[in-house]
């Protein structure tokens, strides 16, 4: 964290074992002044644009104290006379503002490599957790909201804003002559209810006080209350909570299929002698709650429609640290030749959602059918949306039986042999008779 050349300013870590992982800033009055005081937190790495790691340095600035309620930081809480900020270590947990009107954020994402900055271009950020609530405090009116503001120059750079369909809280207000903007902003993201909103990232209903913007440029922003633009909720304090997931979420890489090698190698072709055993193995990677979703997987499945030429022996899903995962059902259907794994309710609203990658290993026999080659293919549901695998296949070894069409390249000696078993006093004897 960066003071900005403001040494009034003091850093110290949080106490409060709720906000564990967090550090406090704090801003006595006289260092604020109408013109923004400002302090920034680097981020080194919080994802990637187009396929390279970046950074963020985040700037908040304050314009102005407001008296609040010293339950809003509890035992962080410096006193009256200082705006105060709870800033977590991680991007993605958003920050606290205390103690001040309206506030500005400005985000400037760098290449961690090379620290040059990225020139942003369609890019997604979700606002998260605007609360709303009525009969708060007369401090801050009798309604109060966490709003999102643009100024016209960062309205300009917004090509599109996304809201849940028909289950949304949040009012896009553009009207120039609407008192939320109150002339200077023009455009707000602006919470008007809190129906059926749960404040827990991960909750289907999540999302109803969340929206979604698509910007070029750089990203800046004020937060603030639409009734009188100081602070919000809870007497004294603003939060929000920022993901670079749209609200809908975002679709999961597609499986990759393997077909293991007899020395025990992944690879999309491998050679089998008719007969053999076998093993598929099918890799789906998840999403990353708070980065690129938002809310939990409500149905997740693996299947696999294995191919006439293989029967089906058995089949299991494992983690990335080799664990069996237990929670779910692997079913096969013999008319269907599907194998499936299916989670259950347990392991839906229990699993790390943090990027990781489910193996499911599938164990087969080539039968009788199996000619010169067979292919297979798998894919996984995620919320009712189909992801495919890529192909692979299983290739036969032939014997080749060569015999010299001429007498001139070999001599050949063909001997038959016949056997005549004679059973005395139930005992087999072999006679062998031959010609030349």
């Amino acid at each position: 964290i960066s003071k900005d050349g403001n040494e009034a300013i003091v850093i110290g870590n949080s106490q409060d074992p709720n906000h564990q992982n967090h550090q406090i800033v704090t801003i006595p009055e006289s260092a604020v002044n109408s013109n923004g005081t400002s302090f920034t937190v680097t981020y080194s790495k919080v994802g990637t644009y187009n396929g390279k790691e970046i950074g963020a340095k985040v700037t908040y600035t304050v314009y102005e104290y407001v008296e609040g309620s010293s339950q809003v930081l509890g035992v962080n809480y410096a006193g009256p006379g200082y705006v105060q900020a709870i800033v977590p270590n991680n991007f993605y947990s958003g920050i606290m503002m205390a103690y001040s009107k309206y506030n500005k954020y400005t985000y400037d994402f760098f290449y961690t490599d090379t620290k040059e900055s990225v020139d942003v271009k369609d890019a997604i950020f979700t606002f998260n957790s605007l609360d709303y609530d009525e009969g708060v405090s007369a401090i801050f009116g009798p309604t109060i909201d966490e709003t999102v503001y643009f100024e016209q120059n960062m309205a300009d750079k917004i090509t599109d804003i996304y809201l849940l369909n028909g289950t949304s809280n949040i009012e896009v207000v553009s009207d120039a002559s609407s008192p939320k903007l109150k002339g200077k902003y023009s455009l707000a993201l602006s919470p008007i209810s809190e129906d059926g909103f749960v404040d827990k990232i991960g909750n289907a209903n999540y999302t109803r006080n969340s929206a979604s913007i698509k910007y070029s440029g750089k990203l800046e922003f004020f937060i603030g209350n639409s009734q009188s633009l100081t602070a919000s909720l809870n007497d004294g304090a603003v939060f929000m909570s920022p993901s670079s997931a749209p609200i809908t979420g975002i679709t999961p890489p597609n499986p990759e299929k393997y077909v293991i090698t007899k020395d025990n190698k992944r690879a999309k072709t491998a050679e089998y002698e008719a007969g053999s055993s076998l093993t598929f193995e099918v890799d789906q990677k998840v999403n990353t709650i708070g980065v690129d979703i938002l809310t939990r997987y409500s149905s997740f499945s693996m299947v696999d429609e294995l191919p006439k030429e293989v029967d089906y022996v058995s089949a299991k899903l494992y983690d990335e640290s080799g664990n069996e995962v237990t929670d779910g059902t692997i079913t096969y259907d013999k008319n269907t030749h599907k194998v499936t794994w299916t989670a259950n309710n347990t392991f839906l609203s229990s699993m790390p959602l943090k990027g990781e990658t489910y193996t499911l290993k599938i164990n087969v026999k080539l039968n009788s059918k199996m000619g010169k080659r067979t292919t297979n293919s798998s894919y996984s549901l995620i919320n009712n949306e189909k992801l495919n695998s890529n192909i692979v296949e299983v290739l036969t070894k032939e014997t080749t039986i060569i015999v010299p069409n001429t007498l001139a390249t070999a001599s050949i000696i063909l001997l038959i042999i016949g056997a005549i078993a004679i059973i005395v006093s139930g005992v087999m004897i072999y006679r062998a008779v031959g010609k030349n």
